[in-house]
Order: structure tokens, then C-alpha cells, then sequence
């Protein structure tokens, strides 16, 4: 880690088995490396004492070259296997074992090694022993964001058997792990690779992009968002299966950035689909991105309702009124991003009014609109329907309504009655404490 080279326990011989930390100094002065025991400087409870255990570095921040933590796992004693694992962090040199990771099962003497991938690293484990004559041949995975592990599945004809004291090493240009050997009762000298491209991925990753939904038509401004990201050939993909993969051209922007236009998705119809990225045919990006494919919205379909279409309206002040986007099939929409537009025109073509849309991103879209006298006017509703050159007119629009002038006073009719002294009547009105009625004295005291 760094200039320093870390060993941690073993077995010594003669029934010696260790729990201490050593560190070898790289950083040679006068040409000699230097050995220092470094356990009197480790903060709380570490692994009790072992062997035939595992030990790797590896980072939890993303896109980090920074090694934070040591993991020393499973191994065994003189007396039994052992199930536990501890991390220490390296920053504080303090050991933690609460929320450590941990291996589905006891296991010594497999091998294990962190693998550089973005943003996160990863850990892979092979092999080893569960128990006397028990060897495992399965490959185990730990993502250090989460630091938690899985066991995918690993397919091909190959397959190694079980062993333990293996050899491996990792080729970077395949993404591929090599093993060699091993001892499963007998020594073995095989070599077998293992590509991991579909979980290592290639020296960049997407992180998020803009919009998560769009049309199957197509044809929407994407916005894809990442580490690494470097210039050359930029395809994005979208599909989930061979079978429905479409592959568009992108352009990169910077390393943190590429834009794209969202593929054409009319033959397979709408669904949630992975968004994968590849620059220059290094291997398409492993970290899951999910873009929702809808089918188009249908102005002949969606409808508008609310105070601001029926039949009668007040002028000068704000009128609302909500729109309800359904597509092609009548489903309501659930996202955001309609071309719809709103335009109130008198009925004489003389007056206009002024409208704005507010899209509240679940298929439903608030409209406050105004006209500044009173008058009939037409509330013109539209849509820019995807595949169509013009503007198609909502269910029912245009709406027609009827503007009053709210200051407009009322007459009153009737002769006025003269002038006389007036009588109180109170009706039902409770009396507060020193209320009086007219006419009473108001009580002394």
C-alpha cells in the first residue's frame, strides 16, 4: 500500500500462530528495506489469530486510486475455520468489524485481489477450502461502494474444479483473470481464463443522464453523464437482449459528459431499457442505467379540464385549468416532457390572452391563462404529435368560454327607503363581555 508492503498473522511453526500486523518499508535507505511491527499502533479489537486467511486493499471512493481499506477474512487456527472478516481503516489505523464484508460461507486458503473498475473497484475471490478434502471453485464478487458480496454466475465448459493455494493474475486488455494450479489432493497445473469484462467494464462509466424517459419515436436530446469519458468513437446502446438492441452514435463532450439523440423504439413498443456506453470498441459500461420508453402521446387521446375550460370565466386574473397527456394506446402518461402549447383568442381574432404551462413531470400539466377584458374567447389546445409536420388540436379544443368583468357593480332597483330611526335586530350573535345593546345602559361597576 503505497511504499509499504503489509503482512498480517500466519502460522509460524511449532504450533505458533499469529494475530500481529508487520509493514516493510519499499522506501529503501542506504539500499535496505525495514520490517517495523505496527500493532501497537491499531485502535480497537482486530482478527484473533490465524492462517490460510485473506487479505486485500481496496478503496470505497468512487473513481479513487486511494487504497482506504485492509480486509483480512476467513482462514483457520489450529483448531477450527474460520467465518469472520474485519476491515481496517487505514486512515485511522482503527479495526471495525461491525458491518464488515463477509463471505457466504468459511473458506482458507482461496485467492483473492481487488481489480481497478469506475467508479468503483472490485474484489474477486476463487477457490479455496470449506473443510477437510472440500475444495470450491466458485468466484465471489465484492463492489466496494456497496461492500457487499455476490456470487454471479460463471458460464462455459471450462470449468476449473475445486482447489486452493491457487495462482492467478488479471489481463487488462481481455479483462480476463488467468488461474494456474492449485492443489485439490494432488498438484495441478491447468490454466484456465476467466472473463470478467461484463463486471469489470471498460476504464470509464455513465453515472446518470437526462431525460429517464422519452417517446419510442425517438429523436429526444440525451444527456449522458460519467467518469472517464475520453474522445474517439462514442456509441450509445439501448436494449436489453440481442434482440432488441439499438445502437446510436454519440458525441463526447468532455470526460464527464457525452450527448446523443435517443434511438427510434417503434418495432419493439414501449419498456424500460439499459443504456450502455462504448468509446473506441473498448466494451460497452457495466453500471446500470434504465431510460423508460413510452409510446408516443396522442393529442386526440389527452384531455383538458378544469376551471379555465368551462363555459364561464373572469377576466384580469389568473384562470387554471389541468391537462391530462395520454398516448397512443389511451394510458394515461406518467412522465413529463409534451410539446403541448395554449393559445385564447377572442372570438373576433381581435384580443389574445396569455397562457404558460407548467409540466408537473407525471403526465399532467398545469395551464394558468388570462384575457384582459371581458369578451368570448376560444382556448386553442394543441400538441406536437411525433411523425406530424403540424400542431394537433386536444380533444375538444378549441374550448369555448365566456369572459365577465368581476368589477362590473350591480344595479339596484327598487325605490330607497326614507330616512327613520333604525330598530336593532340581532340575530343569533353571542355578547362579549361589556357588549351592550343600543338603547341599554351599560351596567355600572
Amino acid at each position: 500500500i503505497g511504499s509499504r508492503l503489509f503482512v498480517f498473522g500466519g502460522y509460524g511453526g511449532y504450533g505458533e500462530v499469529y494475530d500481529d500486523l508487520w509493514a516493510l518499508s519499499l522506501d529503501a535507505y542506504g539500499g535496505r528495506f525495514t520490517w517495523e511491527n505496527i500493532s501497537s499502533q491499531l485502535s480497537s479489537t482486530g482478527p484473533s489469530p490465524r492462517f490460510d486467511h485473506t487479505a486485500v486493499v481496496y478503496p470505497v471512493t468512487p473513481n479513487s486510486d486511494t487504497f482506504d481499506k485492509l480486509l483480512i477474512m476467513g482462514g483457520r487456527d489450529l483448531s477450527t475455520m474460520l467465518h469472520d472478516s474485519f476491515v481496517l481503516d487505514l486512515a485511522s489505523m482503527t479495526w471495525q468489524a461491525d458491518g464488515a464484508p463477509l463471505l457466504p460461507s468459511d473458506v482458507c486458503n482461496n485467492v483473492c485481489d481487488g481489480i481497478e473498475s469506475v467508479p468503483f473497484h472490485k474484489v474477486f475471490s476463487f477457490g479455496g477450502k470449506k473443510g477437510m478434502m472440500q475444495y470450491m471453485n466458485i468466484v465471489d464478487v465484492m463492489d466496494c461502494g456497496m461492500q457487499v458480496w455476490s456470487t454471479p454466475s460463471a458460464e462455459g465448459s471450462n470449468v476449473p474444479c475445486g482447489r486452493e493455494d491457487t495462482a492467478w493474475a488479471y489481463d487488462t486488455k481481455t479483462s480476463s483473470l488467468l488461474v494456474f494450479g492449485g492443489w485439490a489432493s494432488r498438484w495441478l497445473g491447468d490454466l484456465v481464463k476467466l472473463n470478467c469484462a461484463a463486471i469489470i467494464g471498460p476504464p470509464y462509466a455513465c453515472t446518470s443522464m437526462s431525460p429517464q424517459a422519452g417517446p419510442v419515436f425517438g429523436e429526444k436530446d440525451m444527456v449522458i453523464k460519467g467518469l472517464r469519458f475520453k474522445p474517439g468513437k462514442v456509441q450509445v446502446r439501448f436494449g436489453n437482449t440481442e434482440k432488441n438492441q439499438v445502437v446510436v452514435d454519440a458525441e463526447y463532450i468532455d470526460n464527464e459528459t457525452i450527448h446523443c439523440k435517443t434511438a427510434n423504439y417503434e418495432q419493439f413498443g414501449p419498456m424500460p431499457v439499459d443504456v450502455k456506453v462504448s468509446i473506441n470498441g473498448e466494451g460497452w459500461t457495466v453500471n446500470k442505467l434504465v431510460f423508460n420508453y413510452f409510446a408516443n402521446t396522442a393529442a386526440r387521446n389527452s384531455m383538458a379540464f378544469g376551471p379555465g375550460v368551462l363555459p364561464k370565466v373572469i377576466s384580469g386574473v389568473e384562470v387554471p385549468f389541468h391537462i391530462q397527456a395520454r398516448d397512443t394506446i389511451n394510458e394515461r402518461r406518467t412522465s413529463g416532457g409534451d410539446n403541448f402549447s395554449v393559445r385564447i383568442v377572442s372570438a373576433d381574432g381581435l384580443v389574445t390572452g396569455d397562457a404558460r404551462i407548467t409540466d408537473l413531470q407525471d403526465g399532467r400539466y398545469e395551464v394558468h391563462y388570462s384575457v384582459p377584458k371581458a369578451a368570448s374567447y376560444l382556448v386553442h389546445i394543441s400538441h406536437a404529435d411525433l411523425g406530424g409536420n403540424e400542431s394537433v388540436p386536444l380533444r375538444g379544443s378549441p374550448f369555448k368560454v365566456h369572459a365577465t368583468d368581476p368589477w362590473t357593480q350591480h344595479r339596484v332597483l327598487g325605490s330607497i327607503p326614507g330616512r327613520r330611526k333604525v330598530s336593532w335586530v340581532l340575530v343569533g350573535l353571542p355578547l362579549a363581555c361589556g357588549d351592550h345593546l343600543p338603547g341599554q345602559e351599560q351596567a355600572a361597576g
